[in-house]
């Protein structure tokens, strides 16, 4: 099977429909996906001695920070997960940078949660770079303990950046949450 992409808007478009085919069942289309997720993965790698444009993440200040989550269940293992996001700078009088990330999550235990996403994001004031997409493999493990719910996340991400080489990325976050209480 040729995984062969000619743009980002035609991969776009092929992990769109494999996301589809994930909800409905469709076994041959989520391998397609799985080989093209790794296709992007080995696809980022970093480049040599080339000059790069500055990382518009590197600018990122204190600041107001907007994050709306929408999340639309499917079945009992899986949900339509959708993020909103606003970053303003200092004063909170320009928009630094916007985006929006939406994925499909699968509880496959109680415990382990798998979520395939894809971002789009905006630089409203870098002059290097105006936008990023980004493809995200997030896995988390939990289990609630109590009132307290320890959590450990990797988050794999393939950058594509306007004007820059294409890289991989990746995050390991373990960390603890607890639900707010009103007295």
């Amino acid at each position: 099977m040729d995984l062969m992409f000619s743009s980002p808007l035609r991969l776009a478009h092929a992990l769109r429909s494999a996301v589809g085919a994930f909800v409905s069942g469709n076994r041959r289309t989520v391998s397609v996906f799985a080989v093209a997720a790794m296709y992007c993965c080995v696809l980022v790698v970093p480049a040599g001695a080339q000059q790069q444009a500055e990382d518009p993440d590197d600018e990122k200040q204190i600041g107001l920070w907007l994050d709306q989550g929408i999340s639309a269940d499917f079945s009992a293992n899986r949900s339509l997960e959708l993020e909103f996001h606003e970053r303003f700078d200092e004063g909170a009088s320009n928009l630094f940078d916007y985006f929006v990330q939406a994925g499909v999550a699968f509880r496959l235990r109680p415990w382990v949660t798998v979520l395939p996403s894809y971002r789009y994001e905006r630089f409203t004031i870098n002059p290097t770079t105006s936008y990023e997409n980004r493809l995200l493999l997030n896995i988390t493990l939990s289990r609630p303990r109590g009132p307290w719910q320890p959590n450990l996340r990797t988050l794999i991400e393939g950058r594509f950046p306007e004007n820059r080489v294409p890289r991989l990325a990746s995050d390991f976050a373990p960390a603890s949450t607890t639900p707010c209480h009103s007295a």
